[in-house]
């Protein structure tokens, strides 16, 4: 196990895991497909959130030789914490929760 903080060469990981995930979860509630598969893109979500420096310093990522989860901490409050749907219920989460 290796958690640690983002670094820019993780954004692409951290973008798809996002995606992904929020596609998973949230198309089949709201039924957007222009939101969840045109506006929803690993690069646009990079560039409008994840890339500006404050939102990385606070992004930590689960690491074992592959990005497999990231939880964003802004002081006490966790406010993302995705794990890559493949490797969910394997414990990722409870680890970068402790």
């Amino acid at each position: 196990m290796n958690i640690r903080k983002a670094s820019r060469e993780d954004l692409s990981r951290i973008g798809e895991i996002y995606v992904f995930n929020n596609r998973a979860n949230y198309y089949p509630v709201f039924k957007d497909k222009i939101y969840s598969f045109s506006k929803l893109q690993v690069i646009s979500i990079i560039d409008e959130y994840f890339k500006f420096d404050e939102v990385l310093e606070s992004i930590y990522v689960f690491d074992d030789g592959l990005v497999s989860a990231f939880m964003e901490i802004k002081e006490t409050e966790i406010c993302k914490l995705y794990v890559d749907p493949f490797f969910q219920n394997s414990g990722i989460g409870s680890e970068l929760i402790e």
